[in-house]
C-alpha cells in the first residue's frame, strides 16, 4: 500500500463515519460518534484503530535532537509520534510508526 493509497482509505472511512457521527460517546474517545452512548459498539471502535494503524503506514520523518548535557557532538533520532528515541529501523519499537529516514526537507 502506497502513502496515498493508505491516506485515501482514511479519508474514505472518515468520511463515511462522519455522516453517521454526530456526538461524542465516551467509549471510542472519537470527538464525532453517534448519538445514543449504548449504540457505539466495539465496530466503531476497531474502526478507529484500524484508522490510526493506516496512520502509522505512512512515513513520518524523524526528529534529530542535540543534547548539551549528553557530551555528545551528534544529533540523536527520535520518533515524532510518540517522542521516543529510534533505532536506524523502518519503524518505531514504541509506538510503530512508519519512519522516513530521508535527508530531504
Amino acid at each position: 500500500m502506497t502513502n496515498e493509497e493508505a491516506s485515501k482509505d482514511i479519508n474514505y472511512i472518515i468520511r463515511s463515519l462522519n455522516k453517521r457521527r454526530m456526538a461524542p460517546c465516551g467509549f471510542c474517545k472519537s470527538d464525532k460518534c453517534i448519538p445514543n452512548p449504548h449504540e457505539c459498539t466495539k465496530d466503531d471502535f476497531v474502526i478507529d484503530k484500524a484508522i490510526e494503524a493506516l496512520e502509522k503506514q505512512i512515513p513520518k520523518k524523524v526528529i534529530w535532537k542535540r543534547f548539551d548535557s549528553s557530551g555528545d557532538p551528534l544529533p540523536l533520532p527520535y520518533c515524532s509520534t510518540c517522542g521516543k528515541s529510534v533505532m536506524r529501523s523502518d519503524y518505531c519499537d514504541n509506538c510503530g510508526q512508519r519512519l522516513d529516514w530521508s535527508e530531504e526537507e
